[in-house]
């Protein structure tokens, strides 16, 4: 598996310069090979292909091309195919009627503003000092633990206002552990991630302050955006983009600190499997206050569910996802269906409680989660009668561990 670190580049860091030099420079290429792709494909509706157009560049002495080292240049162009081809998807996604947006085709990336992601392969990289990687043809050099063999590339990432480089390395997985332990998440709002598992234990991790971040967020962007239609002040856009990185790496330390949190959990409990429940339109979400949709649209989800896949694959964890329809109104103690129902037997009645049949009070995310446990379980044909008696009376007891998980 190969995993990433990553190293922040301010503009006020030695490097700043050369390293958004070269990314001005893969730019200019990136520009100049998507004009000659985009020429063909008005003629002839056909793809203009890399080995195609890079021979043509290493032909005429392209001056762009020559601009950058030929390791790298190759990669740039690489990236004008690949964009090419989603295309090409796309459309052929659109002539059978499943994609209903406009199909654009790709475009130029400014002129002055515009950067270009700048891609190292492994021959293009020196590892002649130790505790250093050294950049081909450049004074760039990056303090790192990674040794030789597991660095695979380095990439130079240009983001607003500073510039992100990655350090591609491989890593073992370990052997999956075999066995029926599972532990279920439902991801929230309130509750991130309310976690089950089918020895009995139950958990929530608090998401409160994840709203935070967010509601803060919003409100100073909403703050600063109306100063800007007044001044256009350079300034305050660039305050803007400063308070976004903030909120976006507070939010990806916040995830990292719950994921490892949960995998943690899950080895100490000799979890074999990890499932969450998702749902295809959580962006979509229109059946929620305005308030609550907003923090759905704004807590990324599916990065959190990236992050724990490969955590577990780390540890030996088998991680999956079920979609998680209907869970949350369907009631885990009087084993209802996990189906839609025209009358459900229980019913949520507040933001905190899920009332059964019987009256009984439960947490509500629970119950959700529980539903996606055994769902997953009846899929894979491992749910059984001692598990569901065992559980029911785990899921009875109102009572259950919070998390609060500190965020920088």
């Amino acid at each position: 598996m190969v995993l990433v670190e990553k190293h922040i580049i301010k503009p006020k860091h030695k490097y700043y310069d050369e390293i958004d030099n070269l990314c001005w420079l893969s730019k200019n290429l990136y520009n100049s090979t998507l004009y000659n792709v985009r020429q063909y494909y008005f003629e002839n509706k056909k793809l203009l292909k890399y080995q195609i157009i890079n021979k043509m560049y290493v032909d005429t002495n392209n001056e762009d091309y020559r601009a950058l080292p030929a390791k790298i240049a190759k990669h740039t162009q690489m990236l004008v195919e690949h964009n090419f081809k989603s295309f090409f998807g796309l459309l052929k996604l659109k002539g059978k009627g499943k994609y209903d947006k406009p199909v654009k085709i790709p475009k130029y990336l400014d002129k002055k503003k515009g950067r270009q992601v700048v891609h190292y392969e492994k021959g293009a990289i020196s590892f002649k000092e130790q505790g250093y990687i050294k950049l081909s043809k450049t004074n760039i050099k990056i303090k790192t633990k990674l040794t030789k063999d597991k660095v695979q590339f380095v990439r130079l990432v240009p983001k607003n206002n500073y510039i992100v480089i990655e350090i591609g390395y491989n890593i073992k997985e370990q052997e999956q552990k075999l066995n029926d332990n599972v532990l279920a998440i439902d991801i929230g709002v309130n509750n991130i991630a309310s976690c089950v598992t089918t020895n009995g234990d139950k958990f929530l991790i608090n998401g409160k302050q994840l709203k935070y971040i967010n509601h803060n967020y919003n409100k100073r962007i909403a703050n600063i955006q109306s100063k800007l239609k007044l001044t256009h002040n350079k300034n305050k856009s660039r305050y803007k983009s400063n308070i976004t990185n903030r909120r976006n790496n507070r939010i990806n330390d916040y995830l990292h600190k719950i994921t490892t949190y949960i995998v943690n959990q899950a080895v100490s409990k000799n979890i074999g499997t990890i499932v969450v429940g998702y749902n295809k339109e959580w962006k979509q979400d229109t059946n929620m206050s305005k308030s609550n949709n907003q923090n759905f649209v704004n807590i990324p989800f599916y990065r959190f569910i990236n992050m724990l896949d490969y955590k577990c694959k780390l540890k030996g964890i088998n991680f999956q996802t079920i979609t998680e329809e209907y869970t949350s109104k369907c009631s885990f103690i009087d084993d209802e269906e996990i189906e839609k129902h025209i009358n459900y037997v229980g019913k949520r009645i507040s933001r905190n409680f899920f009332r059964t049949k019987k009256g009984i009070l439960i947490n509500a995310d629970i119950n959700g989660a529980y539903n996606i446990l055994k769902k997953y379980m009846k899929e894979n044909a491992t749910w059984n009668e001692k598990i569901s008696q065992t559980l029911v009376k785990v899921c009875s007891i109102p009572s259950v561990r919070k998390i609060n998980i500190r965020v920088s």
